[in-house]
């Protein structure tokens, strides 16, 4: 629970920031500052409990943001009811009200998504740390190869052109009536260049294609692992092209970097895992879904309408 809210901090930053600034323009400083800590707690909550709800967050901070002003104008409103009726008509307007924010809460995960139709570019990325393993170790745990079962992942066997599949499967939901299911994602490695230099460094260059996306994306990573205080000073230069505008977002928001080599770092040694970017992608929004078809009041959804 607390390890998701911590890597997903910046998200919760963002999801607060936004409804606050909205809150201060309709209402006053106190109340940005009250419905910014609300926003905050209430998306660490959700976080903590569906840790792969980061697009249901924003969409609720979003929906949020856009009706502040228009609770603002619907008080303001309410005042000029006449004989009396001023809290019934305040009632009225705030029922109407919390509907609207539900169908923009929903409208703004939509719109959303549609980001990751919009390419990016290339995302340039590099960076090191210490790891507490040898530099052979740091690099059996981190570098995929073929025919290799990793703590998170699994290799297959190398084509002629020398890429293999790899693969790791994750607790979700399918895509027609939102019932649990196990969903299993792979992508396509290579090793471009592999060298063990003259102060004992390990040196790689491997390159990675996405094929679920569309159009594929790939990537290429170089990483070394250099001998330093009984341990491993690991660097890594990498480049992905066509990154989507919603893809580079997750990225930075999750910290997606810091996660998965985290992840793979705990799972070589033993230790228990947890990762936003291998652990359930359960959301709150398939969760509610799940209900609206269980109890027929929603049609099983088509995933190639």
């Amino acid at each position: 629970m607390l390890y998701s809210i911590y890597r997903q901090r910046r998200l919760i930053a963002l999801v607060a920031a936004l409804p606050g600034l909205s809150a201060l323009l309709a209402f006053s400083p106190s109340a940005a500052i009250g419905v910014g800590l609300t926003v905050a707690l209430v998306a660490a909550a959700i976080l903590a409990i569906w840790p792969a709800s980061h697009i249901d967050v924003l969409g609720l901070s979003i929906a949020t943001t856009l009706i502040l002003p228009l609770i603002a104008f619907a008080t303001h409103l309410a005042e000029y009811a006449v004989d009396g009726r001023g809290d019934a008509a305040a009632a009225w307007l705030y029922l109407i009200l919390s509907c609207a924010w539900f169908f923009l809460w929903l409208g703004g995960t939509r719109a959303i998504c549609t980001l990751d139709t919009i390419p990016a570019g290339e995302l340039h990325r590099s960076g090191n740390c210490f790891i507490e393993l040898s530099p052979e170790n740091a690099a059996d745990a981190l570098l995929i190869k073929a025919d290799k079962k990793m703590a998170m992942r699994e290799c297959g066997p190398a084509s002629e052109d020398g890429y293999f599949e790899v693969s790791f499967e994750v607790d979700g939901v399918n895509q027609t009536d939102f019932e649990s299911a196990t969903i299993r994602h792979s992508y396509l490695g290579r090793v471009m260049a592999y060298d063990v230099e003259d102060d004992g460094a390990i040196r790689s260059v491997q390159q990675t294609t996405f094929r679920e996306c569309d159009p594929p994306r790939s990537s290429v990573i170089e990483q070394r692992f250099a001998p330093e205080n009984g341990g491993t000073r690991y660097s890594f230069s990498e480049v992905h092209d066509l990154f989507s505008v919603l893809s580079r977002m997750r990225f930075w928001l999750q910290d997606a970097g810091a996660d998965a080599l985290e992840a793979d770092i705990n799972g070589y040694l033993g230790r228990p895992v947890q990762s936003c970017m291998y652990g359930s992608q359960v959301s709150l929004l398939s969760v509610i879904a799940r209900w609206f078809v269980a109890n027929g009041y929603a049609p099983k959804n088509d995933p190639d309408a």
